[in-house]
C-alpha cells in the first residue's frame, strides 16, 4: 500500500478468555457453600453446584469452542478529527478457551486460563477522503493467544461473606513478538443469599491504559421466579439475561452483553504511530438456545444484533482518551454456534 496505514490488516488481538469476575465470585461462593455438608457427600454436591452455576453463566465453563459470523456493516473512520475513509466491513472469528482451577488450599483457589482465536476481516467498497493516507479493499486472517492466572480467596469482611480476586492476563500475537498485560483486583460482598435470590456487589480495580476508568463498582443480582420457571441475571455494568428452561436438557436465554476488547495494529506509515492498540466496546443482544447433549457437554446457538459503542486506535502505551483514529460502525446481525464443557477438571488440594 505504499505510504498507506495498514488499516485493512487490523492485526486485531481480541482479549480472550477473560472470566467475568462477578460471575467467578458466585462460582467460588457456590463451591464454598458445599463445605457445610458432610465430607462423604461434599464432592457430589459441589459438582452439582458448579454445573448449575456454569449452565446459568456460560463464561465460567471450563472449556469452550465457538464460531461467530457477523453480517456486512458500514464503517466510517476519522483521523485526528478529519474524515478518513468509509467502507463495508465483515468479520468472523473462531475462539477456543480453557479455564481451570489449579490448586485449592483452605479458602484459597488458584485458577489458570488459556485461549486462542482465529479471525477474518474483509474490507470492501472503500472510499477515501483525499487525505495523504489511503486505505484499500483487503482481506486478513490472523491467530492470537492469551493466558492468565487468578488468585481467589473466600473469607468475610465487615461481617459479610467476601470474595477477593487478583488476576494477571497476557495477550500475544501469533509470533509472540508483541504482548500486553492487564492487572486487576476485585473485592465482592454477598448482601443476600437464599434459595431463590442472591445479591452481590463490590469494587474492581484495573491497570490497563485502554480501560476508560481504573476503578468501578459492580452489582450482581440473581432471582428465580419459581411460578414462571424463569431466572433473571443482572451483572451491572456488563450483562442482563432472562433464562427459561424448556426441559431438563434445553434452555432459552434472552440477553444483552457489554463486550470490550483490546487489539494490536501495525501501521506502515512513518508519520503515524507504528504500533497502535485498537480498543472497542460493543453491545451484543439476542437469543441463546442451549442443549445439554451429555452430562458435561452443552451445544449452543445464538443470534442477534451487535452494536459498537466505541472504536478507537491509540498509540501503544497511551491512554484510551488520546486516540488518533475513531471509527463509527453500524449495527449488524450476527450468529454464533459452539460447544462447551461444564466443570470437569478436579482441583489439586
Amino acid at each position: 500500500m505504499g505510504n498507506t496505514p495498514n488499516y485493512s490488516q487490523f492485526h486485531l488481538i481480541h482479549v480472550m478468555g477473560k472470566i467475568n469476575l462477578t460471575v467467578l465470585s458466585l462460582f467460588v461462593l457456590s463451591c464454598a457453600g458445599a463445605q457445610s455438608v458432610k465430607k462423604s457427600n461434599m464432592d457430589s454436591i459441589r459438582d452439582a453446584l458448579m454445573d448449575e452455576a456454569a449452565l446459568k453463566f456460560p463464561r465460567i465453563r471450563q472449556f469452550s469452542i465457538s464460531h461467530e459470523e457477523a453480517s456486512v456493516g458500514n464503517i466510517r473512520s476519522e483521523l485526528h478529527g478529519n474524515d478518513f475513509f468509509k467502507g463495508k466491513l465483515r468479520s468472523s472469528k473462531t475462539t477456543v478457551n480453557l479455564n481451570v482451577p489449579v490448586v485449592e488450599k483452605g479458602k484459597n483457589i488458584i485458577m489458570a486460563s488459556f485461549g486462542a482465536m482465529q479471525q477474518h476481516f474483509s474490507l470492501d467498497e472503500v472510499v477515501n477522503y483525499n487525505l495523504p493516507y489511503t486505505v484499500t479493499n483487503a482481506n486478513e486472517d490472523m491467530t492470537t493467544f492469551s493466558t492468565g492466572i487468578s488468585y481467589i480467596r473466600h473469607d468475610s469482611l465487615f461481617g459479610l461473606p467476601a470474595t477477593f480476586n487478583v488476576s494477571v492476563a497476557g495477550l500475544f500475537n501469533q509470533s509472540f513478538s508483541r504482548q500486553r498485560f492487564t492487572y486487576s483486583g476485585l473485592v465482592s460482598f454477598t448482601f443476600l443469599r437464599n434459595r431463590n435470590s442472591s445479591l452481590m456487589g463490590g469494587l474492581v480495580v484495573i491497570k490497563d491504559p485502554s480501560s476508560p476508568v481504573p476503578v468501578f463498582l459492580f452489582l450482581s443480582y440473581y432471582h428465580k421466579f419459581q411460578s414462571l420457571g424463569m431466572e433473571l441475571m443482572v451483572d451491572i455494568p456488563s450483562r442482563i439475561a432472562i433464562r427459561k428452561e424448556l426441559n431438563h436438557k434445553t434452555s432459552l436465554t434472552a440477553f444483552g452483553d457489554l463486550v470490550g476488547s483490546n487489539s494490536f495494529l501495525d501501521i506502515n506509515n512513518a508519520t503515524l504511530p507504528q504500533q497502535a492498540v485498537y480498543s472497542s466496546l460493543s453491545i451484543k443482544s439476542g437469543l441463546l438456545l442451549e442443549y445439554r447433549v451429555a452430562k458435561k457437554v452443552v451445544l449452543s446457538c445464538s443470534g442477534g444484533l451487535q452494536s459498537t459503542v466505541t472504536s478507537k486506535l491509540v498509540e501503544r502505551g497511551e491512554k484510551s482518551s488520546n486516540y488518533f483514529i475513531k471509527n463509527n460502525n453500524g449495527t449488524v446481525p450476527y450468529v454464533q454456534v459452539g460447544v462447551s464443557l461444564l466443570p470437569f477438571w478436579k482441583l489439586f488440594k
